[in-house]
């Protein structure tokens, strides 16, 4: 923005991390979008109010995507666990693989045949700093 850049700014999910706007200023993070998973503008289902609740009165302050992610990735192993009835690598490799409509704070997850996630995705703006808009695509 210092060169006089006015155009929008497009980044991937690592603009979500609050140290980009640290770095960058807020008053040039404006007219700026990213795709990430996460965003409380933006609920995927109803695991998000208390996730954000408990997460603002531990740490007095609202969840980030990857702290979203985070979240997500042990309740999917504990899933993984329970349906396997079994905590060892292979288990948990198992029953992660057969993964369905995982419902997460960052929306439904399930595995595909190789191992990628099938989830929706939130494209998140900015306005000085703050974000300021975000709507999520389903795949």
């Amino acid at each position: 923005r210092e060169l006089g850049i006015t155009q929008p700014i497009i980044g991937a999910d690592g603009f979500g991390d609050e140290k980009m706007v640290q770095l960058a200023g807020a008053e040039n993070v404006s007219n700026v979008f990213y795709t990430g998973h996460f965003s409380t503008l933006a609920p995927a289902n109803d695991t998000v109010e208390p996730f954000v609740a408990a997460f603002q009165e531990k740490y007095s302050k609202e969840p980030s995507t990857f702290n979203a992610l985070a979240y997500d990735a042990m309740f999917m192993i504990k899933q993984a666990i329970e349906t396997q009835n079994a905590a060892d690598a292979k288990s948990i490799t198992k029953g992660l693989s057969e993964l369905k409509d995982f419902k997460g704070v960052t929306g439904n997850i399930t595995m595909d045949a190789q191992h990628n996630t099938e989830k929706s995705l939130v494209v998140i703006g900015f306005t000085d700093g703050k974000e300021s808009s975000a709507e999520a695509i389903n795949p």
